[in-house]
C-alpha cells in the first residue's frame, strides 16, 4: 500500500533539539512524498520525522489529506478533571497494555515504535494506525486522531 505525506530527508540517531526542530519543519514543509508502507518503516528505523497528514507547506493550513493515525504515547502522569469537577490520575501505559487496548477496541496498528525518548524508567512510543483511503476532511482527521489517543489517555 502507498501513503502520501510529508518526509524529512535527513537521518537523527538521538532526538533533535533546539534550531534542528526548525530545520526539521522546513524541511517538512517542502511538500509530499508517496511511499509503501514499508519504505516508511524504513524511514522511522533510519530515524526521519514525517508528518502523519499530507501537506504542502508548514502549517495546519496547507493541510491536503491524511491516511495516518498516530497516537504519541509520552507517559507523562497527568491529573485532569472530568465533567464531574473530581480529579482523575493517568499513570504511564506500557506498549503491551496499549496493545491489548487495542485488542479490546478491535483496532489492529499498523506498527509501533519506540521514539528518542524512550528510557528503561518511562516507556515512550507511537502507535501508528494506516487507513485504507486517505481521509480528505481535516476536522474527521482530527477527530479520528484525538479519540484514538484518548483510548490511552482516558482508560
Amino acid at each position: 500500500m502507498n501513503i502520501t505525506l510529508n518526509l524529512d530527508d535527513k537521518m537523527f540517531n538521538a532526538k533533535p533539539q533546539g534550531q534542528e526542530i526548525a530545520a526539521i519543519r522546513k524541511r517538512l514543509g517542502r511538500g509530499t512524498v508517496t511511499i509503501s508502507t514499508d519504505e516508511l518503516i524504513n524511514h522511522i528505523e533510519l530515524g526521519k520525522s514525517f508528518t502523519p497528514a499530507a501537506m504542502t507547506g508548514t502549517t495546519g493550513d496547507t493541510w491536503t489529506s491524511q491516511q495516518i493515525i498516530v497516537a504519541d504515547i509520552d507517559n507523562e502522569t497527568e491529573t485532569t478533571a472530568d465533567q464531574d469537577g473530581v480529579l482523575m490520575q493517568y499513570a504511564p501505559i506500557s506498549s503491551g497494555s496499549a496493545t491489548a487496548l487495542c485488542d479490546r477496541y478491535g483496532i489492529t496498528p499498523f506498527f509501533m515504535y519506540h521514539t528518542f525518548s524512550n528510557s528503561d524508567d518511562l516507556e515512550k512510543y507511537r502507535i501508528v494506525l494506516i487507513l485504507d483511503q486517505p481521509i480528505a476532511d481535516k476536522q474527521e482527521a482530527a477527530e479520528l486522531t484525538a479519540r484514538f489517543a484518548d483510548i490511552f489517555n482516558k482508560r
